[in-house]
């Protein structure tokens, strides 16, 4: 069933069930379970919400109530609403892959945050991508060449679809890098110390 079909119910069940692991949701359990209250409370459905952006679902809710909590719930519908337009798209091309989108996100979990999106361009180069990477997970990459060099070859980016180093000019829509696609992340610091972390991508609609 389509979440924008579920009455104030069915939703409140799924919204008990975006705890951690549950839609990429990072909603403690016991702030789930008061969201299913809050959305009976209040009597939000699924409807309401199947025209409304994240800034219109976070108003369903009463203003100040547990902000952080309506925003990662929204974030979560507008996932759903996304898996959803994917999946009918490749319904009708008969279960083909949808074309690429020109931009989407890149979703970044780890070295010490919270879940993070990056918007690229499908147009952009992998070597542009790593490095635009690095300075929003690890900081301003040097303007030195030498010391530029052994930053990157520090932040090392494996998985299906990474292009060896003399690829990196090929473009994100060259690798075929798709809404879905994850890759894993090492990176080395100077002591030694190896940090991880998981990048899942995710179509933006415009």
């Amino acid at each position: 069933m389509s979440i924008f079909d579920m009455n104030t119910e069915q939703l409140a069940a799924w919204a008990k069930n975006t705890a951690p692991g549950q839609d990429g949701c990072g909603i403690h359990p016991r702030d789930a379970e008061k969201l299913a209250r809050k959305i009976i409370n209040k009597n939000i459905t699924g409807a309401q919400m199947s025209n409304l952006g994240e800034d219109g679902i976070r108003n369903l809710f009463p203003p100040g109530w547990k902000a952080e909590v309506v925003n990662e719930f929204s974030q979560a519908v507008q996932r759903k609403r996304e898996e959803e337009i994917i999946q009918q798209t490749q319904h009708q091309n008969g279960g083909a892959n949808p074309d690429i989108p020109p931009n989407f996100v890149v979703n970044v979990g780890g070295i010490g945050t919270q879940n993070k999106t990056i918007r690229v361009e499908k147009a952009m180069t992998f070597q542009a991508f790593k490095e635009r990477l690095y300075e929003a997970e690890i900081g301003h990459l040097s303007n030195q060449p030498a010391q530029r060099q052994r930053e990157l070859n520090d932040f090392n980016l494996v998985g299906t679809k990474v292009p060896p180093p003399n690829d990196y000019h090929k473009t994100l829509e060259e690798l075929d890098w798709r809404p879905g696609h994850a890759i894993h992340a090492t990176y080395t610091t100077g002591g030694g110390i190896v940090f991880y972390f998981t990048i899942l991508t995710q179509i933006i609609l415009e």
